[in-house]
């Protein structure tokens, strides 16, 4: 809550360092004011105005008492100052003697003209000390504007002075002179002049932190100018009420300035009055030269030339004062401006400075520190005023001294610009970080006078970019190698090979059945399958080998200084084998994933493309020949390679181009020797290869999928023969079609509308085609091809079982599939005629199949020993060379002619005319 100036006033009293000079012009001060009421009561007689006057000259006596005692206990430069003030209140005290006696005197207007003296030399004595004081107290500049401005009030009064007394009757005497209207008309304007320089000091007084002393100041300046009001009206009579008024407002001046002086600085400076307000800015100045132009427009109006003449040269100086006086207010003006901005920026500076996370030091030519800002103790946490002395190495790596010498070096240049280095830097709890730093010599900026080193600690950048760089080289499961490092280090192996005359070896490795793993246990499994062979592979190499995933369940190792005969890369590859035959356990349970390695050695010339593409070809050898195996890379491989591929890129427009051929074997019953159906195989008729036989191109087409558009056109083809051999031989028992399909024609899923399309499409009875699928087809996914069966056995068609006997689980899956035809392999046919024991397995199939009610088919008869044995075990059909070589369509129908199961009996066969050999053919 704000308290009264009074409450404040009375607060600050006991605080002040009572002095007995103080306690004198206290008691001064209250007998003054107790008279002067006394006085006034008494209607301000002569008598009761000259014991004023006494009174009034005893107090400032008192007050000149204390003014000396403060001037012996003031420091040296403020001496001068109160002995002035000090002779100046002598003077006026003396003043206010000669007026109180001046009643009783028989010479009246001697001691008024000794008390028109005294108080104008107070005046100017009171002025000089109260400018002393303030040459103390301000800069140059503004003591030069307040000196100024006083000039500026002093010529005004000079001129309002001269200006009277020219205009008032002469005088001869000196006692007239003093005792004229025009000086008493000049001592308010000396009292002004006081009051102002009073104002000035006390406002200097106010912004040490004191306003209370401005207040009892500002009561003392309003008793003054009451004074000076009343002492105009003095001239036509009026009573002895300035004297009063005027001792009163001295004291109260003197008594805030004394409180001011006197009061404890325990807060903040702050000021109470403008710097340069309206009056001092605009009024004193422009005020007066405006004045002083209507004074010179009175006299050219009244006198003559010659007082003109002294009026507009005095008016001249008074100008030239004011242009003076303004330029060094407008100097100041920018000065201060440009400190304040200054401040300002400075201080905006040193914010930025403390708040920031960068660490910015000082160095000199010799790096030492010699300033730290405080973002030091936030960061590495030392203490920025212990380091500035010593010596940046003793912070830094001893492996980055040297690069950070150069670098402050390469910094202090006179030429050099901004520049950026990095290295690792202890903290106060001796843990390094990797900082980057930014240097800018300011060697030659005074202010400075160093190279300004920013650091920012970027120890987690480091961090996050060691760690994408790792991801981006190595898989992220297994913490191996991936293929772009491995790649990269395969042909630096090579360089060095090149250089060292040794060489390098590649393995590349499949780990077997993982897709069924991964598909059975889930993909946390095959993870987990993935990782531990990671460590196997690990612990099987040597300390210069790289390992690395590729991709999947595919690894690769890399192995440098082999020997030309590869004997250690192929111990590594051993050993890799044998530890992948071991089990793995995967959530608890027991399981096995072998891998099928290849190997591929250098001989000089190979580039890393082809170092892996070899081991990779090694690999898929291992994998054909039955997994679980190192298989070396030989050059005939790559030759097969690009054989097959070429293979498939012109099977690809094999059937655009019409290369397919289909050739048919017939199926013959075994009692009649007739045939009873054919079975169709197809060829492939190369333009430059000439004739491809089926096993170099059909596991191809089956890889590569071609096998289903190729199977589409074999069934197609083959329905549309068997409609026309029905058709041109209707004498003859219609002939049955059997179309092998592969195990991506029953994964397809229009194979059921491309068997009825192609039926459709011929006119052929459903019953006439025989669907022929191997026993390994069927068991690969049995509950997808139970139902895909079912679906084509609603068609009509008939199922046969191709090779039967050869998976260990057929009898035990046999009665869910739908077939009607079981087809004995030809390696249970070859034995039939060596015994009973050889032909074992061959009629325990037969009796299979005729107690299950299929039909059962003998392949590869070749001998009439074969076929006297499977005759006699029972079994219906057979075929083989012993019956006929496949046959092209064009020789189907003379061989059904002779070999074909008529109809009607007694058949004239010779009057039968072939037809054409391609029914569908346009």
């Amino acid at each position: 809550m704000d308290r009264s100036p009074l409450e404040r006033f009375l607060a600050v009293l006991p605080a002040a360092r009572w002095s007995p000079w103080t306690r004198w012009l206290a008691i001064s001060a209250l007998s003054l004011s107790a008279l002067a009421a006394a006085g006034i009561a008494a209607d301000l007689s002569h008598r009761a105005a000259a014991a004023d006057a006494w009174i009034i000259a005893l107090s400032i006596g008192a007050a000149v008492a204390a003014f000396l005692a403060a001037a012996d206990d003031a420091v040296v430069p403020a001496r001068v100052a109160w002995r002035l003030i000090g002779l100046g209140l002598v003077c006026q005290s003396l003043g206010a003697v000669a007026w109180g006696v001046m009643p009783f005197a028989t010479d009246p207007g001697l001691f008024a003209s000794w008390t028109t003296a005294c108080q104008v030399v107070a005046a100017l004595l009171l002025i000089a000390g109260l400018l002393a004081f303030r040459s103390r107290l301000r800069r140059p500049a503004a003591r030069a504007a307040s000196v100024l401005d006083l000039t500026v009030m002093v010529v005004m009064g000079a001129l309002i002075t001269w200006y009277f007394l020219h205009r008032a009757a002469p005088v001869s005497a000196v006692t007239e002179v003093l005792t004229s209207a025009p000086v008493r008309l000049l001592l308010p304007g000396l009292r002004l002049m006081v009051l102002a320089s009073t104002g000035a000091l006390c406002q200097r007084m106010g912004d040490r932190g004191d306003r209370t002393g401005v207040a009892v100041f500002g009561a003392g300046v309003a008793a003054q100018l009451a004074s000076i009001t009343v002492s105009s009206w003095d001239i036509a009579g009026a009573a002895a009420v300035p004297g009063v008024l005027n001792g009163l407002g001295a004291l109260l001046v003197l008594l805030g300035i004394l409180t001011v002086l006197n009061t404890p600085r325990t807060t903040k400076a702050r000021s109470t009055l403008p710097t340069d307000g309206v009056f001092r800015a605009s009024f004193v100045p422009f005020g007066s030269v405006i004045l002083a132009a209507l004074l010179l427009l009175d006299l050219a109006l009244t006198h003559g030339r010659d007082e003109i003449a002294l009026f507009v040269t005095v008016m001249f100086v008074l100008i030239l004062v004011v242009i003076t006086r303004q330029a060094i207010a407008v100097r100041e003006r920018a000065r201060r401006n440009a400190a304040q901005a200054h401040a300002e920026s400075e201080t905006r500076f040193r914010s930025l400075v403390q708040h920031s996370t960068d660490l910015i030091t000082i160095l000199d030519r010799a790096d030492t520190i010699r300033y730290a800002s405080p973002a030091i103790a936030r960061v590495f946490g030392y203490d920025a005023a212990e380091l500035e002395g010593t010596s940046l190495r003793d912070l830094v790596h001893a492996d980055d001294v040297v690069p950070m010498l150069g670098f402050l070096t390469d910094a202090a240049r006179p030429a050099s610009g901004t520049a950026t280095s990095h290295w690792r830097m202890r903290d106060a709890s001796g843990q390094w970080r990797k900082v980057e730093n930014v240097a800018v010599n300011l060697l030659a900026d005074p202010t400075v006078g160093g190279v300004v080193l920013t650091t920012r600690d970027v120890s987690h950048r480091k961090a996050l970019e060691e760690q994408l760089v790792h991801r981006a080289f190595h898989d992220e499961l297994t913490g191996l190698a991936n293929r772009a490092l491995f790649t990269n280090r395969v042909e630096q192996a090579l360089l060095r090979a090149s250089r060292e005359a040794h060489r390098t070896a590649v393995l590349f490795l499949d780990l077997d059945d993982f897709k069924e793993i991964n598909d059975s246990l889930g993909h946390a499994a095959g993870d987990a399958l993935l990782t531990q062979g990671a460590d196997r592979l690990r612990a099987c190499l040597r300390a210069g080998d790289t390992a690395a995933r590729l991709g999947g369940d595919e690894f690769a190792v890399l192995i440098e200084g082999c020997q030309d005969d590869g004997e250690e890369a192929m111990y590594v590859a051993d050993r890799i084998s044998n530890a992948f035959a071991r089990s793995f356990t995967l959530e608890d349970r027991e399981a096995f994933a072998t891998a099928s390695v290849g190997l591929a050695i250098t001989s000089g010339q190979e580039t890393g493309d082809e170092l892996l593409r070899n081991a990779d070809l090694a690999m898929y050898l291992a994998k054909k020949r039955g997994k679980a195996r190192v298989e070396r890379f030989a050059p005939h491989m790559h030759e097969e390679v690009v054989e097959r591929l070429d293979l498939l890129a012109d099977l690809r427009y094999a059937i655009e181009r019409d290369e397919l051929e289909l050739e048919y074997q017939p199926i013959v019953d075994l009692e009649t020797r007739k045939v009873s159906g054919l079975e169709t195989l197809v060829r492939w008729d190369h333009p430059r290869r000439g004739r491809i036989a089926p096993a170099d191109f059909i596991p191809i087409a089956e890889q590569s999928g071609l096998i289903v558009p190729i199977g589409r056109w074999v069934m197609l083809h083959a329905c549309a023969h068997a409609r026309h051999w029905s058709r041109s031989l209707p004498e003859l028992l219609p002939v049955t079609v059997t179309v092998n399909l592969s195990a991506r024609q029953l994964g397809d899923v229009n194979l059921v509308d491309d068997v009825a399309n192609a039926l459709r499409v011929a006119g052929l009875r459903k019953d006439q085609l025989v669907l022929e699928l191997t026993e390994s087809t069927l068991l690969a996914n049995s509950e997808e091809t139970v139902g895909i069966l079912t679906e084509l056995k609603a068609l009509g068609v008939r199922l046969a079982i191709d090779d039967f006997g050869t998976g260990y689980s057929s009898l035990s899956y046999l009665h869910r599939f739908p077939v009607d035809v079981l087809k004995i392999d030809k390696s249970f046919v070859d034995g039939v005629a060596n015994g009973p024991g050889a032909g074992a397995l061959a009629s325990a199939v037969i009796a299979l199949g005729n107690s299950l009610g299929l039909k059962t088919v003998a392949e590869g008869i070749e001998s009439d020993a074969q076929y006297d044995a499977l005759l006699a075990l029972g079994c219906k059909f057979g075929q083989g060379f012993l019956f006929s070589h496949p046959l092209p369509p064009g020789e189907v129908m003379p061989f059904l002619m002779v070999h074909g199961q008529l109809a009607m009996a007694n058949m004239d066969t010779r009057q039968l005319t072939p037809a054409s050999s391609d029914p569908i053919a346009p």
